[in-house]
């Protein structure tokens, strides 16, 4: 996880918010667009291996349950409002297929409703968009859900975070190190943590990402 004003790797200075506007899309419709390719046996990114799309499927119960019965913090809230006076806006890099952004999309989500018109969020399928992926590496990596805060008149980059929470992504690295472990005994640990955790790590660190920045 990283949020700094000065950015890691190749980075977009400025994002085309013409593009933006264009090409992106809202919750809602991220969330349709993934129901439909579900119904036609598919997934984001052309995917149509059936094991990609039954964990997709799955990732859709995952993100209905956080966005039915979660929360967000008090003082998580108070920052979501006070960018009101300077409304931002935030791109999220996802797919319907990545275990993370199932368990961290629906609390950007509940972030924008939370901010009102103070933080429009805009999502884009990785996959569709790599020359803007590439801008906004992770180590080297194309890893989502990629968060890129910027300015809404000119579409100036202020910081960025992703793709998972630093306390969860410290977890991970350590299990990593077990070289016995399978890729599906990982993922196991990785969700049971994100479910343990509810949300109070992605809260964490979006109360660090916006505590900082100057707002008014």
């Amino acid at each position: 996880m990283e949020y700094k004003l000065l950015l890691p790797e190749s980075y977009m200075e400025k994002l085309d918010l013409d593009h933006l506007r264009t090409h992106g899309l809202d919750y809602a419709t991220y969330c349709t667009l993934i129901d439909r390719l579900l119904e036609e046996g598919k997934t984001t990114g052309g995917q149509e291996d059936s094991e990609l799309v039954n964990y997709a499927r799955l990732n859709r119960q995952r993100m209905r349950r956080i966005e039915k019965t979660e929360v967000l913090r008090p003082d998580l809230i108070v920052l979501l409002h006070a960018l009101q006076t300077n409304p931002r806006g935030l791109l999220v890099f996802t797919e319907g297929w990545c275990g993370d952004a199932a368990q961290i999309v629906p609390w950007i989500n509940k972030m924008q409703e939370a901010a009102g018109e103070g933080l429009q969020v805009t999502y884009l399928l990785r996959d569709a968009h790599l020359e803007w992926m590439d801008h906004f590496l992770t180590n080297g990596t194309r890893s989502i859900p990629k968060a890129v805060l910027y300015d809404l008149n000119d579409g100036t980059v202020l910081r960025t975070w992703g793709p998972r929470p630093a306390s969860i992504a410290a977890r991970l690295a350590e299990l990593k190190k077990d070289t016995t472990l399978t890729k599906e005994i990982i993922s196991e640990n990785l969700h049971t943590w994100y479910n343990k955790d509810k949300g109070q790590a992605i809260q964490d660190d979006f109360v660090t990402f916006l505590s900082d920045l100057r707002i008014g």
